[in-house]
């Protein structure tokens, strides 16, 4: 059951037909991935190696507005129980026709509980999403190495 993930299973499927349309049998494909100039400004995608860890995430806008991007129990236990029991532990941000200039994006882990399993977070943010100037970038951070608000990445958009 993919519905909890379904637009980023779409947004991957697009994409992948965006930039192999010429390789794939298309005809059979259903109406709604074959978006004629599929292209997404930004998009960040966030995969985490323990679905029970608690972190948020804050995005600084030119303008200095913040979105904060919570994943505690608090305020998204719905989230994280779906997550444990669908198997699944990734989130996708899109960014368009937003502020334009230098964007922030910052991190840090809200538990300082241990568990068994080690919390990485792989952050990749791909700019002209689904497009042939498509550019990606891969970090990957170890969370509890993260308990105060650390910068994870600045980007220009």
């Amino acid at each position: 059951d993919f519905t909890p993930i379904e637009d980023i299973v779409f947004n991957e499927f697009r994409s992948l037909i965006a930039h192999h349309k010429n390789k794939i049998d298309y005809k059979t494909l259903p109406s709604e991935f074959m978006v004629a100039g599929f292209k997404k400004d930004v998009r960040i995608v966030l995969e985490y190696t323990n679905p029970q860890s608690e972190f948020e995430v804050q995005f600084v806008s030119p303008s200095k507005k913040y979105f904060t991007w919570q994943h505690t129990y608090f305020d998204n236990a719905d989230l994280i129980a779906q997550e444990i029991e669908k198997g699944f532990a990734l989130k996708e941000f899109i960014l368009e026709d937003n502020d334009y200039g230098n964007w922030i994006v910052n991190v840090r882990q809200t538990n300082d509980a241990e568990t068994a399993t080690p919390t990485y977070l792989k952050y990749t943010i791909y700019k002209d999403y689904g497009t042939p100037q498509e550019t990606k970038k891969v970090k990957v951070v170890d969370l509890s190495n993260h308990n105060s608000k650390v910068t994870l990445d600045r980007f220009f958009y």
